[in-house]
């Protein structure tokens, strides 16, 4: 069977982010459902106030009640990019799923996500004076460096624009986890026994392999798969396709076991 899946989009996203990744799996037969965090809704003009001191609980808290209002009829499957894949490990731990599957994913309380082509992607989070109270946006030669490399320059440019001011307390959360005494994005790896699938571009900057190899090896069931051409970005990149036939055998398989 296809069945649900639920995308959640990552840091500076909205649904729209996903939107390539969602046509296909709806073409393979998927009912798709992609919500917006709060505050991350296309169009909003205050999105740099409404998000500021949004926390990873509060985004967790929004799509529990998002997938309780859908009251499916089967357990989904959960799909995360970036943030998004560190708030469907959460999910995971808490919610009846199907599988999950992450996506260049940040990782949960614990693992270190500090490497030196991250912070400098993220500079303009975590320069800022208090920053854990305001939102962020990388400049475009952050993003062009360590989100789009991979792309040309005229797709960099149009991915940029439609790029949002996240919470900058959910990138305190994230990345300077062992000073958050709340543990926003712990997540315990025995609370998870679903089929896990982690993939990775071998090119990512802000999250890169050895980072979400880690986070693989948390659950013992989880599967790894590394994309040599591919980046953080791999959702639009060219030979995405084969990403997401992949994910479709991926699912198909399990369903066999």
């Amino acid at each position: 069977m296809a069945g649900a899946v639920i995308l959640i989009h990552g840091m500076w996203s909205t649904s729209a982010t996903l939107s390539t990744l969602r046509k296909r799996l709806e073409a393979k037969g998927y009912n798709v459902y992609s919500p917006d965090l709060p505050g991350h809704e296309d169009g909003i003009g205050d999105t740099a106030d409404r998000v500021a001191d949004l926390s990873i609980l509060e985004y967790c808290t929004h799509l529990k009640d998002f997938i309780a209002n859908l009251k499916l009829e089967e357990p989904p499957v959960l799909i995360g990019h970036s943030m998004g894949g560190l708030l469907a490990q959460k999910l995971g731990a808490e919610l009846k799923i199907r599988a999950m599957i992450l996506l260049c994913p940040s990782p949960p309380w614990g693992l270190n996500t500090i490497t030196l082509s991250g912070a400098w992607t993220t500079f303009d989070a975590w320069a800022k004076w208090r920053f854990w109270k305001k939102s962020h946006r990388p400049s475009f030669h952050r993003a062009k460096y360590g989100l789009f490399n991979l792309m040309d320059n005229e797709t960099q440019i149009e991915l940029y624009h439609r790029l949002i001011p996240e919470s900058g307390r959910a990138y305190f959360e994230l990345v300077i986890w062992f000073f958050d005494w709340r543990k926003a994005t712990h997540v315990p790896p025995k609370g998870i026994n679903v089929p896990i699938l982690a993939i990775t571009g071998e090119k990512d900057r802000i999250i890169p392999p050895g980072v979400v190899r880690k986070v693989a090896q948390r659950y013992s069931q989880a599967d790894y798969k590394c994309y040599p051409e591919h980046s953080h970005w791999l959702i639009d990149e060219s030979g995405s396709e084969k990403i997401v036939n992949d994910i479709d055998i991926w699912l198909k398989n399990d369903d066999k076991q």
